[in-house]
Parts: C-alpha cells; sequence; structure tokens
C-alpha cells in the first residue's frame, strides 16, 4: 500500500498532475512509489483490480491524505464520499483549497482544519514546512523547492486561479521560440538553471516515450539533471561568447532517418511516441554553422523541456534490462562520469550497487 493517497477529481487530472509532480515528486523528493493517484499512470488502479475496493483499501492504509479541493471536487459524490472517509481514517489529512472553494464554503468537515490555497507561494512553502515528516530531510534542497514551485504556478493565468489551456506546438510562433532560447545568451545569465527549469517531469516523459520506456527514462533524467545541478559548468563554458541562436524542427520521421547513420540501440526510435515534435537548439554566431547544439527539446504543457541525448538513454537502459553483471554497472558509471574507483568493487556486485547510490547521492 502506498503512504500518500492523494484524494482528487479525475476531471483536475492536469492540475494534480502538475502538483505530483512538481511539488511532491521534483520539489520534495519523495518516491513516486510511495504515491496512490488515479490521474498519473503507474500511481493509481492496476488493471485488473476492483476500483472502488482498490480506492477504499488505500485510503485505509495511507498515512497522508492530501485533498485537491476544487469545484469539481466539491461536486463530486465519491470524492465528498473520499473526504469523510479521510478525516476518519487517515492519520494526517492535508486539504488544499482552489477558488472558488473558500475557508467559508469548504464544508463542515474542514471547518476547523488548517486549509491551504493550491495556488499561492506562501501555503506551498508552508506546506513544506508544517510536514517535514513527509519526505526525506537530507535528500531536499530548498533552491530546487522553491524553483518547482514557481514551475508549478505557471500552470495558472497570472493573478488568478485559472488553469491555462496547454498550448500545442503547432500554436508557437518563430518568435516566441527564437525568444525563449534567446534567453540563454543574455549576459549574467544563469544558464544551467535555465536548463534546470526544462526538467522532464514523469507525465512529460510519458507523451514522449513509449509506456515500456518512460518510468525508466525519468528515472535516468533525475540522476542526469542532479549532475548538472552540482556541476553546470558545461553550458557556461560552451554557450558563453555565443551571440545567435538557430531552432530547427524535427518530426519522428526525421529521427527515424537519421537514426540509420547513427550507431545507436535497435530500440530507438521505436522508443518514442509517434507524432512527437522535436526541436534541435544550436547557439552559434553570427553567419557560422558551426556551435554548440542541444537537442532534444519539445514544448509540453505550457512549458520547455529539455531530453538531452534520448538514444543513449534508451541505449543504458536497454544495456541495464539484458546485462545484470558488473558491465552495465561500468556503463552507467560512464554515463555519468563517474567510474574511477569500480575495480575495486569488482566481484562483489551488492558493495557496487551500494556505491552507486552513494556516489549519486553525494554533495560536493
Amino acid at each position: 500500500m502506498k503512504r500518500i493517497f492523494i484524494s482528487h477529481s479525475s476531471k483536475d487530472s492536469h492540475l494534480v498532475e502538475a502538483f505530483v509532480d512538481r511539488i511532491l515528486i521534483l520539489g520534495l523528493k519523495i518516491d513516486r512509489n510511495e504515491v496512490f493517484c488515479t490521474s498519473v499512470e503507474e500511481m493509481g488502479i492496476k488493471s485488473g483490480d476492483d476500483f472502488k475496493t482498490e480506492i477504499e483499501n488505500q485510503l485505509k492504509q495511507a498515512k497522508y491524505v492530501i485533498q485537491i479541493i476544487t469545484s469539481n471536487y466539491k461536486s463530486s459524490e465519491v470524492c465528498l464520499n473520499e473526504m469523510g472517509a479521510a478525516w476518519m481514517l487517515a492519520e494526517k489529512v492535508i486539504p488544499f483549497i482552489l477558488s472558488p472553494v473558500k475557508y467559508d464554503n469548504v464544508g463542515f468537515i474542514h471547518s476547523t482544519t488548517q486549509l491551504l490555497k493550491l495556488n499561492t507561494k506562501k501555503d506551498l512553502l508552508k506546506f513544506k514546512d508544517d510536514n517535514k515528516d513527509l519526505f526525506v530531510t537530507n535528500t531536499f534542497g530548498s533552491e530546487n523547492y522553491d524553483r518547482q514551485i514557481e514551475d508549478f504556478l505557471k500552470i495558472f493565468v497570472p493573478g488568478t486561479d485559472i488553469i491555462k489551456a496547454s498550448q500545442a506546438p503547432d500554436e508557437l510562433t518563430t518568435d516566441s521560440i527564437n525568444s525563449y532560447f534567446q534567453r540563454y545568451l543574455e549576459n549574467d545569465v544563469d544558464r544551467a538553471g535555465l536548463i534546470l527549469k526544462a526538467q522532464p517531469t514523469l507525465s512529460d516523459c510519458r507523451e514522449i516515450f513509449t509506456l515500456s520506456y518512460f518510468k525508466e527514462v525519468h528515472d535516468f533524467y533525475n540522476l542526469l539533471y542532479r549532475s548538472i545541478l552540482e556541476d553546470g559548468d558545461e553550458f557556461r563554458r560552451n554557450i558563453v561568447n555565443r551571440n545567435d541562436v538557430a531552432v530547427e524542427l524535427v518530426t519522428y520521421d526525421d529521427i527515424y532517418e537519421k537514426s540509420k547513420d547513427l550507431v545507436v540501440g535497435a530500440s530507438f526510435p521505436f522508443s518514442l511516441n509517434r507524432g512527437i515534435k522535436f526541436y534541435h537548439v544550436k547557439f552559434k554566431e553570427y553567419n557560422q554553422d558551426l556551435g554548440y547544439t542541444l537537442n532534444y527539446w519539445c514544448y509540453l504543457n505550457n512549458r520547455w523541456v529539455f531530453f538531452p541525448k534520448p538514444y543513449r538513454i534508451i541505449s543504458a537502459i536497454d544495456d541495464l534490462r539484458t546485462d545484470k553483471s558488473l558491465k552495465w554497472l561500468v556503463k552507467f558509471f560512464k554515463f555519468f562520469g563517474m567510474h574511477k574507483d569500480l575495480k575495486k568493487f569488482k566481484g562483489r556486485p551488492e558493495m557496487v550497487v551500494g556505491h552507486v547510490v552513494a556516489e549519486l547521492m553525494k554533495k560536493e
């Protein structure tokens, strides 16, 4: 059973997915395997399970129930039943509200409960401060959490409680695309910080990669972005002194044709969902063809998301699936640049795994 139960209306799935991804997983670093949420794939009801029975069992076993109380929630009989059951069964209930739900109309059950506004940074910070037992503090970073709050709040129209409609890539203009990437060329800009804001969430990976790959891809990108967080010098070195940017649209068919000339695993690009639209971004000097290229970028859910070299990620996953010996760990370490002292662990696979974890968690 899962430790955290997200009580919400299915009509608010876009909002809830953003909350789970940005606030819980990327912000508080909560393991997604500890979260039960029917709107997020891999966190909800498994095929063949009885819906009502599974909801009831998960609610009984959950230590924390986080309620996303919106007008959709208030008009749902199922959600109101969950609200009442949580009040009686759960060890701790944490209710978030979103207008037009207010303190005075949320209902009798929460008339004496400390309510939090979902689209207010102050309350999202209070949520963290008041619930330190919800997450592991030694993996938590305040700067990262602040950044994830900012990105989560972008789903709202500024100054309102209205959730933005997703902008499809077809609606992007050349000017708006170039304007975004020109920011990387501004003087004194934190380029590594901009890259970190483009970290893929689990739902982003699900939109780009097939069902058999997206979860593991998300795990790999979490590790990769952690290394960027600790050392973003590559972006500063390679983009500094550039004064122009070129953006090229790349379709699935383009990637498929190019893959024929690359040394890539058999699973790529078949691990990608068809119909996707990527962008290659090259930072260069005026009238020059050569430059520093970052690929692949994709516009998802009103934000730019960066998927660095997905063919390498897929190749690493395939190696991991087919080779359980020390060999794949060496490849894993080389992929993240941490392979200096593996030899001393040879023949002791359990110690190697422990060393991998320790190296990945180590702070500078």
